[in-house]
């Protein structure tokens, strides 16, 4: 049990469960949905006894939940997030000065990984033809969002960012779906939502 958050999901090492709430663990890394036909908004914490990980969701997301595949789980995780960006250094600044993001790995002016829970942000330099004589002004297009998880007061988080000149979007949430929810967008135009954690301990 982390918080408000009992274990729905078998532990990547596929011990055997400890709760009723447990599912066989096997079961680890299928997909799931309730049953209003949403996908259940699961989070993974390590545990503590065997260092695997467990999926977990909030008592409301386990009633009426139901395995929508079937079969051998693959075990797969989404572990990195590549971005390939005009100005290595800028954004790995950005995202240390934002969100206190500490760097794992680097190759200056060419690549940089930022630890992000238990996910990695690695900001990756485009290849030649792509790069732009000025990167300072350089938007890019995309139709991803990255969204991570924050424990600070959203509308003081927003407000310490707007100061330092990061556009941010309006507060806006999902009631029985979400918390407090805010888009921005780093120096080179990839958006990024802030969620506002309910469980301190995450």
């Amino acid at each position: 049990m982390v918080g408000d958050f009992p274990r729905v999901f078998g532990c990547s090492n596929r011990c055997l469960p400890k709760s009723k709430l447990d599912v066989c663990p096997n079961a680890f890394g299928h997909q799931w949905k309730n049953g209003n036909g949403f996908e259940v908004m699961a989070n993974v914490a390590e545990d503590p006894d065997c260092g695997g990980y467990t999926i977990l969701a909030r008592p409301h997301e386990v009633e009426g939940m139901v395995a929508c595949k079937t079969g051998d789980p693959m075990n797969a995780s989404l572990n990195r997030i590549i971005l390939y960006v005009q100005d290595v250094e800028r954004l790995s600044t950005f995202y240390q000065d934002a969100f206190l993001l500490p760097v794992v790995e680097t190759i200056k002016g060419e690549w940089a990984v930022l630890r992000v829970g238990v996910c990695e942000l690695a900001l990756h330099r485009v290849g030649k033809p792509y790069r732009v004589a000025d990167a300072s002004t350089w938007k890019v297009e995309t139709n991803a969002k990255m969204v991570i998880s924050v424990t600070q007061e959203l509308k003081e988080l927003r407000a310490e960012l707007i100061r330092r000149g990061v556009p941010m979007g309006r507060i806006k949430s999902y009631p029985g779906l979400t918390g407090p929810l805010c888009d921005g967008t780093d120096p080179e135009g990839n958006v990024f939502q802030l969620a506002q954690s309910r469980d301190p301990s995450r």
